[in-house]
């Protein structure tokens, strides 16, 4: 089982979730339903495999005391995905969660100003919150 085919797969189907478990296809999020995908479904050893070659020794050693882990990480050129690792059944079975490294314009967010620097003159100014938003209103970005 290739991980990497799996999430760039999810990726171009617009998935926001990828949920493998052995002995079933990989499964799919796409706008809140959940979709079969035409991979064929991974063994239990291709699992422990995929785990072996994601984790960290560190979070390996967490996975192994707990029996779950969670982590974030990102594949280069494609997103980043947030990942939950878990034994179900005595077997490995893993959710990933689709992020982006490309960060939405124009879409009128509200950032609160941080309440130290609200009507407070900061010890150590920075960067003034007026350049800040000079660079950020013109994406669509206002503070609260």
């Amino acid at each position: 089982m290739n991980i990497k085919v799996l999430l760039e797969k999810m990726i171009d189907m617009g998935a926001s979730d990828l949920h493998i478990k052995p002995g079933i296809p990989p499964v799919v999020r796409v706008n809140g339903k959940l979709q079969r995908t035409n991979f064929p479904a991974p063994t239990p050893n291709e699992m422990e495999e995929v785990a072996r070659k994601v984790l960290t020794p560190l979070q390996r050693e967490k996975f192994e005391s707990t029996r779950e882990v969670d982590f974030a990480f990102g594949v280069t050129g494609l997103a980043r995905f947030r990942a939950n690792f878990y034994v179900q059944r005595s077997s490995i079975a893993m959710v990933h969660l689709a992020g982006s490294f490309h960060f939405p314009m124009n879409v009128g967010c509200w950032i609160p100003r941080p309440a130290h620097c609200r009507n407070v003159q900061c010890a150590k100014p920075r960067m003034s919150w007026r350049r800040v938003e000079s660079f950020l209103r013109p994406h669509g970005f206002r503070y609260a």
